[in-house]
């Protein structure tokens, strides 16, 4: 009687065992993993793709803006053929130019504004 009960005994606790490796298996299984994305955690990423839309925004409205000061800059240097007034006179039309381009820039970027999904 008492090798039965320790036969009994030995092979529930492998039992047990086997069922908790088991449990811990399927826990761990990609397919566990392929479940849908809670709701903030795509928010987050969606929060994530949106600043970086935005970083490029930015890099882009700052490398045309770079542009145009390097244009402006290279416009207004009085060239060799020129009088002082032809000079002061395109000077004042390249500013007058410049000007509207930026605000140009300006206004697009504020009419793209952040992007925000929710």
């Amino acid at each position: 009687m008492r090798n039965i009960t320790k036969k009994i005994m030995i092979f529930s606790m492998i039992g047990i065992i086997q069922t908790g490796f088991g449990a811990s298996i399927i826990e761990a299984s990609a397919f566990q993993n392929d479940r849908p994305m809670n709701r903030d955690h795509q928010e987050a990423r969606f929060d994530h793709r949106d600043h970086d839309r935005d970083e490029f925004r930015q890099r882009e409205y700052d490398r045309k803006v770079r542009e145009e000061n390097d244009r402006y800059e290279q416009e207004i240097q009085r060239h060799r053929f020129e009088t002082r007034q032809d000079w002061r006179e395109r000077r004042s039309h390249e500013k007058h130019r410049h000007e509207q381009i930026l605000k140009r820039l300006a206004r697009e970027k504020d009419q793209q504004g952040p992007f925000h999904r929710r």
